[in-house]
C-alpha cells in the first residue's frame, strides 16, 4: 500500500500504480478506497488521474449522498 490521504468515514484516495492491484494503473493511479472492520475495498471500475479528482468523488458522489432506501435516496 501507498501512502494515502485519510478522509473521515473510512474513505480516503490510495495512489496504487501497480497494474496487478489497479488495471488502470499507471494512467490513472489513484482510487476510491473504504476501510471497514479491519478491511479495505477499492471501488472497481472507478480511478482518476490524480489526487484531487478522486477526493472530489469521494466527498460528492459517495459522502454527499443518501443511504438506499432512505428519503431522498
Amino acid at each position: 500500500m501507498s501512502s494515502a490521504t485519510q478522509l473521515p468515514r473510512g474513505w480516503w484516495a490510495e495512489h496504487d500504480d501497480d497494474p496487478e492491484t489497479n488495471p488502470f494503473a499507471p494512467a490513472a493511479p489513484w482510487r476510491a478506497t473504504v476501510q471497514v472492520d479491519g478491511a479495505c475495498f477499492s471501488l472497481d471500475g472507478v480511478a482518476f488521474y490524480n489526487e484531487a479528482d478522486c477526493l472530489a468523488f469521494i466527498q460528492s458522489d459517495i459522502l454527499g449522498q443518501p443511504l438506499l432506501g432512505q428519503a431522498g435516496g
